[in-house]
């Protein structure tokens, strides 16, 4: 007989899970090569694009 078996749940620590903050480079060079944008700046342009996208898979289905 087989006793059953205990479910565990992976636990991370809490510095190692992402933050959601932007942030940028420390080394001067790289903060050179890139350039940190604000989510916040492309909102419309991002919203309309999945618009665009989800229309077109739809239209794409209704053809089907």
């Amino acid at each position: 007989m087989h006793w059953p078996r205990k479910k565990t749940f992976l636990t991370l620590p809490v510095t190692s899970r992402p933050s959601n903050k932007e942030k940028t480079p420390e080394n001067p060079m790289i903060a050179k090569l890139f350039t940190n944008y604000k989510f916040s700046d492309y909102k419309e342009q991002v919203i309309d694009l999945l618009d665009r996208v989800c229309t077109v898979s739809v239209r794409t289905v209704e053809i089907i």
